[in-house]
């Protein structure tokens, strides 16, 4: 369970991240000196086994998972209860496995939170999502435009533009 990330908190940790990004990169093209995290598409067969149907996944803003073959960029299953499971990211040729860490209670957008943190243990990630356009159908709604902060120690924080069709998550979580 996350605990409770109050909006000055996530805006002083994201100004202190945007504040590192001059421009955004797209996944494929990672600089070879070490310093960029090198984000990559994963596409639905790389998708993990999730009897519920139930995730929550974003994928590039410019890509569609239904016609190409690498899109995604984050997803999240359910279990049957509605808990989260491990989220999964592909960077370099690996998955790193995120957990979630926090969300924000106050500021929702379309009846969702609007800010998400996960982390992951080794390699050790932080992930900020920001969900900035949401239709107003609660947890199946669309996510029109979202942002995706990437950040470890020693590298450039990556931002990777993205959207999903629905989101099919427990409510109050």
């Amino acid at each position: 369970m996350g605990f409770q990330m109050g909006r000055l908190a996530f805006w002083a940790a994201l100004a202190i991240s945007a504040v590192m990004v001059s421009a955004p990169v797209t996944p494929a093209h990672a600089q070879e000196d070490g310093t960029d995290i090198d984000l990559k598409l994963f596409g639905t067969k790389d998708l993990p086994s999730n009897s519920t149907g139930c995730h929550f996944a974003l994928w590039q803003a410019n890509r569609d998972p239904a016609t190409d073959k690498y899109a995604y960029l984050f997803y999240l299953p359910f279990s049957e209860d509605g808990a989260p499971l491990k989220a999964r990211m592909k960077i370099g040729d690996e998955f790193i496995e995120l957990y979630e860490i926090a969300q924000s209670q106050e500021d929702t957008v379309g009846g969702l939170p609007r800010h998400f943190a996960y982390r992951s243990d080794k390699p050790r990630y932080r992930v900020l999502i920001e969900l900035l356009k949401v239709g107003d159908a609660g947890s199946m709604a669309p996510v029109t435009e979202a942002d995706i902060y990437v950040v470890r120690s020693k590298k450039f924080p990556f931002l990777a533009g993205a959207k999903a069709s629905t989101v099919a998550r427990a409510r109050g979580r």
